[in-house]
């Protein structure tokens, strides 16, 4: 099993992705949507995590922690985004920043060839 790059409360291992998250927490949602869970129209998860974002978030979480083979559960997910959604933005952020940081320039061409 995989694990996050950040745990939950890593927040502070890099105050300016945690600012921004959390002041455009809509649009880094988005963002996250479409890097990682391959989202078509990532402003539709921005608009829906505007509306409705304990459940979205923790949505968004366990799509992006299966998609890593991150254990946990969609409880945790739901809990963690329900008690402390600021850290679940940044968590989130900072994972998919890790991760596009070490895809190189020829799998990140071969993944828009697909």
């Amino acid at each position: 099993m995989g694990e996050w790059n950040y745990g939950l409360f890593g927040c502070f291992s890099n105050c300016s992705v945690c600012c921004f998250a959390n002041i455009l927490a809509p649009l880094t949602v988005g963002s996250v949507a479409h890097d990682e869970v391959g989202a078509k129209q990532p402003i539709l998860w921005a608009m829906a995590f505007a509306g409705a974002p304990p459940c979205l978030l923790g949505l968004l979480r366990t799509r992006v922690r299966q998609k890593y083979g991150i254990a946990g559960s969609n409880t945790t997910d739901c809990c963690a985004s329900l008690l402390c959604a600021p850290c679940v933005i940044t968590q989130l952020s900072l994972q998919d920043k890790k991760v596009n940081e070490t895809i190189t320039p020829m799998e990140q061409d071969m993944n828009r060839a697909e």
